[in-house]
């Protein structure tokens, strides 16, 4: 599990503020430039070292 809003920037350890990264994914958030937020619909954005932006819907439980 990993902060969307890190945890020494005041993000908060709760549901709304947490997602399942894979290590891949997890070791470019934090080492590999990369930016991720969540928009109010869950869907997350990833933003890339080159400006590129990635669109991720929030997945459907069930």
């Amino acid at each position: 599990m990993d902060h969307v809003i890190p945890f020494a920037a005041g993000g908060t350890t709760c549901a709304a503020n947490l997602h399942a990264l894979c290590e891949t994914h997890h070791l470019l958030k934090h080492h590999g430039r990369w930016t991720v937020c969540r928009q109010p619909d869950g869907t997350t954005v990833w933003a890339g070292p080159t400006g590129h932006r990635y669109l991720r819907p929030s997945a459907r439980a069930g």
